[in-house]
């Protein structure tokens, strides 16, 4: 359990990594932020390396709560798969395009836990969801939920080549609604495109997934 000092710490440092990108925020940006001097800011972090490391995992956390609490609600997998993509959406709207970048080529600690979080969680919920979809008619019966759910996670290497983005003029969120565009169209039914045509103004409604 993390201490009140801490939870501020972490969560202003997300903020500012996602907005500035990882290595052009210090950590005495950070301790100025906070309103404490660095000798402060280091009694509760070992260094930089060891503050990013621990955001992501605060991140994490926050996925997979928000995950485990759309599947409950969720009317079907669509809806659950809609509200996946606002969560995402919600951090890449706010995201710099160098952030994951500076994670993959300088945070190597950082970036194996991206990488094991991908494969393991994001891998485990994307198959579920599926599995789920097609239970309920609304994703195609042949779908090999499996192999999907890889290439899904596989369309996340963009957001570690922030040359793309630059070169393209594209901000992270652009290119995440067209993969799920992409993603929902494309493993969807006849009834699941229905569903979509039938609530899409319920979809739009949502001030970040409004890809439709």
């Amino acid at each position: 359990m993390t201490s009140q000092p801490l939870n501020k710490i972490l969560h202003t440092s997300f903020q500012l990594f996602t907005k500035y990108g990882v290595r052009s925020v210090s950590m005495d940006d950070i301790a100025r932020e906070l309103g404490m001097s660095k000798k402060t800011l280091y009694q509760y972090i070992d260094n930089k390396a060891d503050l990013i490391k621990r955001t992501l995992q605060v991140y994490f956390k926050q996925e997979e709560c928000s995950v485990a609490k759309n599947h409950e609600t969720s009317e079907n997998a669509i809806e659950e798969m809609v509200a996946i993509a606002n969560f995402v959406s919600q951090h890449l709207k706010r995201m710099n395009p160098t952030a994951m970048y500076d994670i993959r080529k300088y945070y190597p600690d950082s970036w194996q836990l991206v990488e094991e979080h991908k494969n393991k969680f994001v891998y485990h919920c994307i198959t579920k969801n599926i599995e789920r979809g097609i239970q309920e008619g609304l994703y195609r019966k042949n779908t090999q939920a499996k192999i999907i759910a890889k290439v899904y996670i596989s369309h996340f290497e963009i957001f570690s080549d922030s040359s793309f983005f630059i070169e393209q003029e594209l901000h992270p969120l652009t290119a995440y609604k067209e993969m799920f565009k992409y993603h929902i169209y494309g493993i969807a039914s006849k009834k699941g495109i229905e569903y979509l045509q039938k609530n899409i103004d319920k979809i739009k409604l949502n001030q970040y997934v409004n890809y439709f």
